[in-house]
């Protein structure tokens, strides 16, 4: 982890050893120790092709090496139950770390499994527990669902380590995927209470404290500490340029600009640089393009934050980036990010990508695969956005296109009560309108004989209960507006989107 001479010869084996593979080279010439080495950095760095082909090279040349044996039972722990896992557990060495560590799988209950963990820690002589058995006890934790517990005991399995700082080197990285600045600022702190030369925790500590909006003397406290050690940390350079973004964006660009000329491959340098260009039109879309065209992640807040600043181009190239965001994802995640969107009073946003979302739905059906519920809930939202736009037009045309008062269905009623809304809005006549909603109200009233709703028995009963009063309030009845209305606002009730 730290920028060391140890780290660099492991580093350096890793990339030998995929180079090789990539290469087609001979792997067979990395002996057991060169072997172990990439296996154990592989693990680090997560990458399960590089530790399949480190196992399957030693299986073919070193089948009878202890370690790498060990190496494939923790390889094969991580995606096998644990009822097959045991038999294998069982072929290693009876005072196998590894075979001991995996006999809690017989026991029935998490905590007494935990109990069982800790009392084989406690049976560890200070000092003795290697590097990669604290990182495989650690993912043990994890398996089990109980890794609230392991931070508990990180201080006694530091105690027992040979590295103290192994265990708290995995709860940092832990913490610094899942994005807690506050948890990666204090394990790093003890590693670097251990060993204070590692350059990027100290810089993913100065990334942290900027994230978190900490004072600017702890962001350069623990930059310049970084830098000292590793004058070309990327982290540690962001940190700087990013706690300037705000406050003096001149010098924040200047600063991701020289990162960007140096390491061209940081890609989050090129996303900050178009947040410090935020009033320069042509600045950010520049680097938000080259952000995404690099291979930065392309997400909704991306889309929400950039959209409003850039020019017409890469407003085209965010919609079609969005729609293929769309595609992949989830109907129920795309849903609830336009719901929410709506909820913030972000009507034009939302517009947008459920215009962007209901144009790849339908795009489905040219291959006979659309799905239909999910297209009337998302143009019931689209339709919601444009109403409270007051985009009554637009409604009532889409309407005219894709439907006639001889094909109704129950699932798109809430839809068909913005349209009612609309018409009443731009004077359709109120007899058209009355003849309109008591056909919807005699189709909700039996609204068990549609084959595609998917509205459930209180949906039903509330859009019942406005097109009854709005069919009050259209023959002359003293009806409220809310009554009526869903996206009626008043000081005691809020708009009622469903």
């Amino acid at each position: 982890m730290g920028y060391n001479e140890e780290e660099d010869t492991s580093r350096q084996l890793y990339e030998s050893f995929i180079e090789a593979l990539n290469s087609g080279g001979d792997i067979s010439s990395f002996d057991e120790d060169e072997l172990i080495s990439v296996f154990d950095f592989a693990y680090g760095e997560s990458n399960e092709y590089v530790k399949y082909e480190v196992l399957n090279t030693a299986l073919l040349h070193f089948p009878d090496n202890r370690e790498l044996n060990e190496r494939r039972v923790m390889f094969l722990n991580e995606f096998m139950p644990s009822e097959l896992i045991l038999p294998l557990s069982r072929k290693l060495s009876r005072n196998s770390f590894v075979r001991r560590a995996l006999a809690v799988y017989e026991y029935d209950t998490a905590e007494k499994q935990v109990k069982y963990l800790i009392s084989l820690i406690d049976e560890v002589k200070d000092g003795a527990l290697e590097d990669m058995h604290v990182f495989f006890l650690c993912h043990l934790f994890e398996k089990i669902d109980m890794f609230d517990r392991l931070e508990g005991l990180a201080e006694k399995i530091s105690s027992v380590s040979e590295s103290p700082v192994a265990v708290y080197a995995f709860l940092y990285q832990h913490f610094a995927d899942v994005l807690d600045n506050e948890k990666v600022i204090e394990y790093g702190e003890k590693i670097t209470d251990v060993d204070s030369f590692m350059d990027n925790v100290w810089g993913m500590m100065a990334l942290s404290h900027a994230y978190n909006g900490d004072s600017s003397e702890s962001i350069k406290e623990t930059a310049d500490f970084a830098l000292a050690i590793n004058p070309r940390n990327s982290e540690a350079l962001i940190a700087k340029a990013y706690q300037n973004i705000f406050d003096n964006p001149a010098e924040s660009r200047r600063l991701f600009d020289e990162i960007i000329a140096e390491k061209p491959d940081v890609l989050v340098a090129y996303y900050y640089r178009a947040l410090a260009s935020i009033s320069e039109t042509d600045s950010v879309s520049k680097y938000l393009k080259d952000y995404c065209d690099k291979g930065g992640e392309f997400n909704m807040e991306l889309y929400e934050v950039f959209y409003s600043f850039v020019d017409s181009d890469t407003r085209l190239y965010l919609d079609k980036r969005l729609g293929d965001l769309l595609n992949k994802q989830e109907f129920d995640v795309n849903y609830k990010w336009c719901e929410t969107l709506i909820e913030m009073d972000k009507f034009s946003l939302a517009e947008r990508v459920c215009r962007i979302y209901k144009s790849k739905l339908e795009e489905f059906d040219k291959f006979g695969c659309r799905n239909e519920e999910s297209l009337i809930k998302m143009r019931y939202l689209w339709y919601v956005s444009l109403y409270l736009q007051g985009n009554y037009y637009d409604i009532i045309n889409d309407y005219s296109l894709v439907k006639s008062t001889d094909n109704l269905y129950v699932g798109e009623a809430p839809a068909i009560l913005i349209v009612l809304l609309c018409w009443h809005n731009t004077g359709v006549p109120v007899e058209r309108l009355k003849d309109f909603t008591n056909t919807y109200i005699k189709l909700l009233s039996n609204y068990m004989t549609d084959p595609i709703c998917y509205l459930s028995d209180y949906d039903i009963a509330k859009t019942l209960f406005y097109l009854k009063n709005f069919q009050r309030f259209l023959s002359g009845d003293a009806v409220s507006q809310w009554e009526y209305n869903p996206f009626y606002i008043h000081e005691d009730r809020s708009m009622d989107v469903y």
